[in-house]
């Protein structure tokens, strides 16, 4: 091999080596998160009450889960008007006109979007889903 083809080799492992090192760490997180989820549902099905006393549980209802969310809304956009008008006006005193035609337009509504609309505490429970923010 030439000097070039032996720094392109390098170089090409180099690559390889930090994609899968990239691919390894996103891997070990999904796995943690995993385990963490198996967990605690192993200990849900075998009835273990985790330790949470911030919710009011009604009877024989677990929270399997907690964790910070945002929670969206869908919103729009300002909508907008867009027309024509023709026709004249006429003068009658000063400053004060009579305006003869016609007026036609439609009404463009917003673009709808996804807005983050409060932050704060999410509850999992094997009967129900709680959000608990200061807005919601």
């Amino acid at each position: 091999m030439g000097f070039i083809a032996n720094f392109k080799a390098k170089r090409a492992a180099k690559r390889a080596q930090s994609v899968y090192e990239s691919a390894l760490l996103e891997w070990e997180k999904e796995n943690k998160v995993l385990n963490h989820a198996l967990e605690i549902f192993t200990a849900a099905s075998q009835g273990d009450e985790p330790n949470d006393q911030s919710l009011v549980q009604k009877k024989g209802e677990l929270v399997l889960w907690t964790g910070q969310a945002i929670y969206h809304v869908t919103g729009r956009t300002p909508s907008r008007y867009s027309g024509s008008s023709q026709g004249f006006s006429i003068p009658l005193v000063a400053g004060i006109r009579y305006r003869v035609g016609s007026h036609s337009g439609t009404m463009i509504p917003g673009e709808e979007m996804q807005m983050d609309k409060d932050q704060g505490m999410v509850k999992l429970t094997n009967q129900r889903l709680i959000f608990a923010g200061p807005i919601a």
